[in-house]
């Protein structure tokens, strides 16, 4: 019986949802007994989903903002995986400042980029780990192991995202309701003039 060999974790979640490059694990060939590393480029989450709300006139917001448009099929799926809430308030901001919901969606960019890339990672080692438990293989056990050190890093690594940007649906939601008071006291200044 061979002794799997446990490589460390390359990427961290703030690589996924903030990062442009990364250092990743490159096989050789299809046996990949002996990977090296490599820094590759990889999509930042965040900005991929600021740049659907915010980028150009066939942004979301600027959509929203004009009351004209289609959204692409992209947009209609990253706008399905919101709660209804922040895309109710996305295009309710858009129509009152463009410019407000600019700020709107780089906090919901941010919080959206965590809560997919905390839920794709942790559906995916709760799929390994199920796997896992059914398997009759020697080393399934030190494997589970594995997988909830790397559960728990994966908590710690949602704990640091919060601290380095302390942003969730909740203050996205308080933030709107400020914005908006605002919004509409400066509405009605501009109309109170003589």
């Amino acid at each position: 019986i061979s002794k799997i060999d446990r490589l460390p974790p390359m990427m961290s979640m703030l690589d996924l949802v903030e990062t442009t490059s990364a250092k990743m694990y490159r096989c050789d060939n299809d046996s990949c007994m002996k990977p090296t590393t490599k820094s590759e480029e990889i999509d930042n989450i965040a900005q991929k989903f600021l740049d659907l709300m915010v980028q150009g006139n066939n942004s979301i917001v600027h959509k929203y903002a004009m009351n004209s448009g289609t959204m692409t099929e992209q947009q209609k799926a990253f706008l399905s995986i919101l709660p209804n809430t922040l895309g109710t308030l996305l295009r309710t901001m858009s129509l009152q400042s463009e410019a407000a919901a600019k700020k709107l969606a780089e906090d919901i960019a941010y919080a959206s980029a965590i809560d997919v890339t905390y839920t794709l990672c942790d559906e995916m080692l709760r799929s390994v780990e199920d796997s896992l438990s059914t398997s009759d293989m020697v080393e399934a056990k030190e494997m589970i192991d594995s997988l909830r050190d790397t559960r728990n890093q994966l908590s710690r690594d949602l704990e640091a995202l919060h601290q380095v940007r302390p942003v969730s649906y909740s203050s996205i939601i308080r933030d709107y309701r400020i914005l908006n008071e605002l919004i509409r006291k400066q509405a009605f200044m501009f109309q109170a003039r003589p």
